[in-house]
């Protein structure tokens, strides 16, 4: 994921709560009771969904390198660091998509393979 995060990592309570939580698996496991409750965890409970099926990385020019490590995201030192990460596991076949302001953007895999099926 390449994101320009301007407002850095998020709203103070989320980036509170990321940067406290040292163990996502302990996290899933607090949220079920109502006192351990904070305003936008729901981002938090979004990136361990994604964290348990994916490796997840990450660069950003608005968030320190050092910061980025405690995100539980794999940080890169550059777009193309993630271009070439992808290349070696998935193979020089693998198909890299961009989507310009995904947080507004629904991506369904159904919807984007035939897209490569038309190229």
């Amino acid at each position: 994921m390449i994101a320009e995060c301007q407002e850095g990592i998020g709203s103070r309570p989320f980036t509170d709560l990321i940067l406290k939580t040292k163990n996502l698996e302990q996290f899933v496991h607090d949220i079920y009771n109502p006192k351990n409750f904070v305003i936008d965890q729901w981002q938090l409970e979004e990136l361990a969904k994604a964290v348990r099926k994916a490796d997840v990385y990450f660069y950003s020019n608005k968030i320190p390198y050092e910061q980025q490590k405690k995100l539980f995201v794999t940080p890169l030192k550059s777009p193309n660091e993630g271009v070439k990460i992808a290349l070696q596991k998935y193979g020089k076949d693998a198909k890299i998509v961009a989507i310009p302001e995904g947080p507004y953007v629904l991506a369904q895999t159904k919807l984007i393979d035939k897209l490569y099926q038309n190229e």
